[in-house]
């Protein structure tokens, strides 16, 4: 409520903060309170949408970048903790919101929270993070570019169906 009423009289910087620290304290607790109505997501909900307010509202690009990386690592939290569905709503509102630089910055931001290893979990952490990369430079990339995304990151629906598109039926089906 107090970030809404920053909102609501343009305060961004400090909407932003009350946002922030809320999300930050309700994720870094989750595992302390039983949340089987799932209140607790639509607090983290709540404040995601506030500070995508805020990022919506300020062309002062290190504000941006702040807002940004808050909304990254509540997707992050909820990718790395297996999925809850806290932030599933980020990655369209960065979509919608970021521009072409900023996008770069949140793709290298993926790139650096792609799991190396080869289990269930590190798979998993790929495949989600890898819809959010291929999703954030979907413009840009060439059919070679989002190849190679796709295989890095196990996204192999990606992967068959853009070469069933440029008619490389071989390497489709040997995928």
């Amino acid at each position: 409520s107090l970030g809404d009423e920053y909102a609501e009289h343009e305060d961004w910087r400090n909407a932003a903060i009350v946002y922030e620290t809320v999300a930050r304290d309700v994720l870094e607790n989750y595992g302390l309170v039983y949340d089987d109505e799932g209140e607790l997501n639509d607090v983290v909900y709540q404040c995601t949408e506030g500070l995508a307010q805020c990022l919506e509202a300020t062309d002062d690009p290190p504000q941006r970048e702040g807002l940004l990386r808050v909304l990254f690592d509540v997707y992050r939290w909820d990718v790395d903790s297996g999925g809850y569905g806290i932030g599933e709503d980020v990655p369209d509102r960065i979509l919608e919101l970021a521009n072409l630089e900023e996008r770069h910055r949140v793709a290298h931001w993926i790139r650096n929270a792609l799991p190396e290893g080869d289990s269930w979990s590190d798979n998993y952490h790929r495949q989600a993070y890898g819809a959010f990369l291929l999703a954030l430079l979907e413009t840009e990339l060439d059919d070679e570019s989002f190849l190679q995304i796709s295989r890095e990151t196990g996204r192999l629906h990606d992967l068959v169906d853009r070469l069933l598109a440029l008619k490389r039926v071989d390497e489709a089906a040997a995928a």
